[in-house]
């Protein structure tokens, strides 16, 4: 619809693909709405996510080539779940974990053409229209849900994951405007504006500096050399202009985060920041080196750190969950892990055409990837390794980007051979 590619046949698992990230942000919407929490139908659907996974990545193991690593740093997670004294917690969480990290090497296999890679951007307009969907329901129906002050507007179920998951789709802007059909880039435009409006109003800082991440590294890489990244002193002029809409809510919202800054979120800051030094302080013990190596309580944070001092309290960032729950092992594979793929992009891309690596498509496609890397470091400060929705769409891109270098190096191989 907003996009030009070509439909051609596809399989059950290619056209659930694309629709994933979509159904799986309406069941957590409907979650404790249309469907009671903790109903046999929440695991039912939720264990149907995880089987069409299993099910996907055993049809296509052997084409995955480079990124397999990921499998066994979660079978190394799954492992210690098993040590968990609250096992079914650990591994609920660790489920939602698993599904990213499961999409990453679908994403290598699903993502064979530029076509793909269009359906891809278009399956995250789809998102954005989701959520603002969402808002308007839970604003009709007074649903509630997480923010950081009341009084504002309601989020329902999706807030932290939905916000930034907006923020790695804001990043693909220039990409999406750059390709659109141009009877739709305006209100790509607008719809654009209007999110990052929502997250600004929010004031969710780590979602606001990721997205500022992300634009440095369009500005590094390409400047005012793409008419995309001209829209953004478009947008900048409209949220001049568009000011007084949102002027006054955004002014509540920094007045009633002033007002609390002094209780519960000034607490909030203190324990996020002093929770990963408390964490390093216990995995350094030289009298616990078990600990230390492989971690303790996996995905069951609550009460098993600090000496239980911050009671119910789970880690709040992934440096300090994942150096808890799988000590200096997890925690140097998994950092590793996430700088190799930058590696192993440009291992992808030196068997892939030159004519596809130097187009501007192909340009656009490395700085998105490298700047999804660096932007989930920075959303790493505010955890949610095992929140979905934004997740998928990281790993989504970052498997498909290679996947469209990968499968661009294998056709035009094709094509050489049959021509000789």
């Amino acid at each position: 619809m907003f996009l030009y590619y070509k439909k051609s046949r596809e399989s059950f698992i290619t056209k659930f693909y694309f629709k994933f990230v979509l159904f799986y942000t309406i069941f957590s919407a409907s979650a404790g709405v249309l469907i009671p929490y903790r109903s046999p139908m929440i695991y039912i659907i939720g264990g149907g996510f995880v089987l069409y996974l299993l099910h996907a990545t055993l049809t296509y193991y052997s084409e995955v080539k480079f990124v397999k690593g990921i499998y066994w740093l979660y079978l190394y997670f799954f492992i210690l779940v098993f040590f968990s004294s609250d096992f079914k917690y650990s591994l609920v969480n660790f489920a939602n974990a698993l599904l990213p990290a499961l999409i990453l090497p679908l994403s290598f296999t699903q993502i064979i053409n530029k076509d793909r890679v269009f359906k891809l951007l278009e399956m995250s307009i789809y998102f954005l229209l989701i959520y603002l969907a969402n808002l308007i329901v839970a604003n009709i129906f007074d649903l509630g849900g997480q923010k950081y002050s009341a009084d504002l507007f309601d989020t329902g179920n999706l807030f932290t994951a939905a916000l930034n998951g907006i923020a790695y789709i804001l990043v693909l802007y220039p990409l999406i405007i750059a390709n659109c059909k141009k009877k739709y880039r305006i209100f790509l435009i607008i719809l654009g504006i209007i999110v990052f409006i929502l997250i600004v109003v929010q004031l969710k800082r780590v979602t606001i500096l990721a997205v500022f991440i992300g634009y440095i590294f369009w500005g590094i890489a390409f400047g005012y050399r793409i008419k995309a990244i001209g829209y953004l002193f478009v947008v900048i002029i409209a949220l001049a202009i568009s000011y007084p809409l949102y002027g006054n809510l955004l002014n509540k919202q920094i007045e009633k985060r002033e007002n609390r800054l002094d209780v519960v979120e000034n607490y909030e800051s203190e324990a996020r920041y002093q929770e990963f030094f408390i964490v390093l302080d216990e995995r350094t013990n030289p009298n616990d080196l078990q600990s230390s190596f492989f971690g303790k309580e996996m995905f069951n944070s609550r009460g098993n750190y600090g000496e239980g001092s911050y009671g119910q309290r789970q880690l709040h960032n992934d440096f300090s969950l994942i150096l808890h729950g799988s000590g200096f092992a997890g925690f140097i594979w998994y950092y590793i892990y996430q700088v190799f793929l930058i590696f192993i992009l440009f291992k992808v891309k030196k068997r892939a055409p030159k004519f596809i690596i130097n187009s501007q498509f192909g340009r656009m496609l490395t700085t998105i990837y490298i700047a999804f890397i660096f932007m989930s470091l920075i959303i790493n400060l505010s955890g949610g390794m095992d929140a979905v929705i934004f997740n998928c769409i990281k790993y989504m891109f970052l498997g498909g980007i290679l996947g469209y270098f990968y499968h661009s190096a294998i056709e035009f191989q094709s094509i050489r051979e049959n021509h000789k």
